[in-house]
């Protein structure tokens, strides 16, 4: 969670966080900060959302993210690099206190749904296994909620066990309401 509080702070900023001397502002070929090789450092396309950088010499994979980076060009581990930077933007490294993230909203802007829109389908925080997902009700033909589907950041999301939906044709199916608030008298689609 401290790390995606570093970089929900760092996001759009880390051009000036990082401070590496770029000679070019677009992500071409250039000196690396850290090797010296003459053309083979560059950013990524999104580095100011990102922070990841390139060097076909001493970084060949690229960094990761921005704090990769920072521990990268700065020589430290990635642990110190989250101190630091966490120290830098104002984030608290103290569990206990630091910002909760709304799981909601975060599914909503990387499935890029509207948050207020999707708040309407009744979405729930809940747990499947070890992780927190933000559980959607799924309604049957008759309008009834009969299961769910669980979404979380970086996957497509799961249905309740055996539960899917039978289409007349036999295929599993996904029922969604007409309405907001479906009545057993609605016809379905």
């Amino acid at each position: 969670m401290i790390v995606d509080a570093i970089k929900q702070a760092a996001h759009g900023r880390w051009r000036s966080i990082l401070a590496l001397p770029l000679t070019r502002d677009d992500a071409g070929g250039q000196p690396c900060p850290k090797c010296g090789g003459e053309d083979r450092f560059h950013t990524d396309r999104e580095f100011d959302d990102n922070g990841k950088v390139y060097c076909r010499g001493c970084l060949s994979k690229g960094s990761g993210d921005g704090i990769s980076t920072f521990a990268w060009f700065n020589g430290i581990e990635n642990k110190e690099a989250i101190k630091q930077l966490a120290s830098e933007l104002g984030v608290s490294v103290d569990r206990d206190n630091a910002p909760k993230r709304d799981l909601i909203e975060a599914v909503c802007i990387e499935k890029r749904m509207p948050v207020d829109a999707f708040k309407q389908f009744e979405p729930t925080l809940a747990k499947r296994g070890n992780r927190e997902v933000v559980r959607v009700p799924v309604w049957n033909s008759k309008g009834e909620k009969h299961s769910y589907f669980d979404l979380w950041s970086n996957d497509k999301g799961k249905f309740a066990r055996a539960r899917a939906v039978v289409a007349p044709s036999g295929a599993a199916a996904m029922v969604f309401p007409t309405s907001l608030f479906p009545v057993a008298s609605v016809t379905m689609i």
